[in-house]
């Protein structure tokens, strides 16, 4: 059975919603280039917003 990535990140950042919203930190979960998600602490940090953060994120990988 194959699952979509939209379901498994939804499903992951609601599992670990309580380890987003009680992290002093900035957390990110990375499924691929189109499926992730990030707290509002690590939103924040990049100036707000899941994109500012993930475009972030993804340049300091490369």
């Amino acid at each position: 059975m194959a699952v979509e990535h939209e379901d498994v990140i939804l499903e992951l950042a609601e599992h670990l919603r309580p380890l987003f919203e009680a992290s002093p930190d900035g957390v990110y979960i990375w499924l691929d280039e189109h499926h992730s998600s990030c707290n509002e602490r690590l939103a924040n940090t990049f100036g707000g917003g899941h994109t500012v953060a993930y475009h972030f994120v993804r340049q300091v990988g490369e």
